[in-house]
């Protein structure tokens, strides 16, 4: 009885434990076959002046760039907010750069792309894709105002200096004494006669 017993129970437990492979291998291959989370995608768009405002916007026609706009997923930019653009972003020869990346964080954005210097200049990948389009294309920019006073001002005219006057010198005049109060003029009293020696004269 005792033995019969034991082969009950040693029966259930190596039942249970055949039921259970399945769910333990079950659960076994969903961690070994996890998939880990997929790789950030983003598009970044970055506004650049032209180096040659006539020509296409391009990598080789690009300036210093500037990270105006970043977003999850990959998608083209058809509309961007005027109030994203720097403060000096107006009138023509504007650009801008979009590009798609893979497997790149945000805190790994660079906010500034300069083709001449290699300052933050990312390579294929975690670029995926990329694109160059004219600013006009997707906003519209602002024109340009002149408001640090560089305004030609008008010509000053040189003030009229006024000539000093010329100082006329008079000459002294004379004026005859008055006669005296008895009416009678006193006339002036001549100089002494000089007597003029004669030559000697010699007879022979």
């Amino acid at each position: 009885m005792r033995n019969a017993r034991r082969s009950t129970i040693a029966a259930l437990t190596l039942g249970l434990t055949i039921s259970m492979l399945p769910v333990a291998g079950a659960a076994g291959a969903s961690v070994a076959s996890g998939r880990p989370a997929p790789p950030p995608e983003l598009t970044m768009v970055y506004v650049y002046k032209k180096v040659n405002a006539s020509a296409p916007a391009s990598w080789e026609n690009s300036g210093r760039q500037r990270l105006v706009q970043i977003r999850d997923g990959h998608r083209w930019t058809r509309n961007l907010d005027p109030s994203l653009l720097p403060d000096d972003v107006c009138g023509p020869g504007w650009a801008i750069q979009e590009d798609q990346t893979r497997g790149l964080a945000r805190r790994d954005v660079p906010q500034v792309v300069d083709r001449k210097t290699g300052e933050g200049v990312l390579g294929w990948p975690p670029i995926v894709a990329a694109r160059h389009r004219e600013l006009s294309d997707v906003v519209a920019v602002p024109e340009c105002t002149d408001t640090g006073g560089g305004q030609t001002p008008p010509p000053t005219t040189p003030p009229t200096s006024t000539p000093e006057p010329t100082q006329v010198v008079s000459e002294p005049t004379f004026e005859p004494e008055a006669p005296p109060a008895g009416g009678q003029v006193t006339p002036p009293v001549a100089a002494p006669a000089v007597p003029v020696p004669h030559a000697p004269t010699f007879t022979g």
